[in-house]
C-alpha cells in the first residue's frame, strides 16, 4: 500500500536516483499485474486504468500493449488498433523511431484475430489427496 514518490520531500542526489529506481520498479510491478488480471479474463476493469498509465508514460510501449490487449479481447479490435497507430506516431515524433517488435507483432496478430490474443491462463485442477 505504497502512495506517493520514495523518499518524497527529501532532497539529496542518492535519493534521486533512487526515487527514479523505485518509479520504475513500481510501475513495472504494475503492468505485471494488470497483464496477470487480463489473462484471468478480467480485460474490461483495467481499460481505463491503462488509459491513464499511457496518458502518464506516452513513450513507455508495455502498457500500451496491455491496452491493446484488453481492448482486444472486450471486442474493441478497432480501438486496440487505434492505440497502436497513436503509439507509433508518438514513437516516432519523440525518438524519430518505429515501436519495439512486441508491440509491432501484436498489431500484426490483430487484424488476424489471432486465437492466442483470446486465451486466458487455466487456472490448475486441485491435486487429489493420495
Amino acid at each position: 500500500m505504497w502512495r506517493g514518490e520514495f523518499a518524497e520531500g527529501l532532497n539529496a542526489p542518492y535519493l534521486a536516483a533512487e526515487r527514479l529506481r523505485w518509479r520504475e520498479k513500481r510501475l513495472t510491478v504494475l503492468e505485471a499485474r494488470i497483464s496477470g488480471e487480463i489473462e484471468l479474463g478480467r480485460s474490461f476493469e483495467y481499460v481505463h486504468e491503462l488509459i491513464r498509465i499511457v496518458a502518464a508514460h506516452p513513450l513507455r510501449e508495455r502498457p500500451v500493449e496491455l491496452l491493446m490487449n484488453a481492448l482486444y479481447r472486450t471486442g474493441r479490435s478497432s480501438d486496440a488498433l487505434l492505440a497502436f497507430e497513436e503509439a507509433r506516431h508518438r514513437i516516432a515524433d519523440a525518438m524519430g523511431a518505429d515501436p519495439g517488435p512486441a508491440l509491432r507483432s501484436l498489431h500484426g496478430r490483430i487484424p488476424r484475430h489471432d486465437p492466442e490474443l483470446l486465451t486466458t491462463a487455466r487456472t490448475p485442477a486441485p491435486m487429489s489427496a493420495a
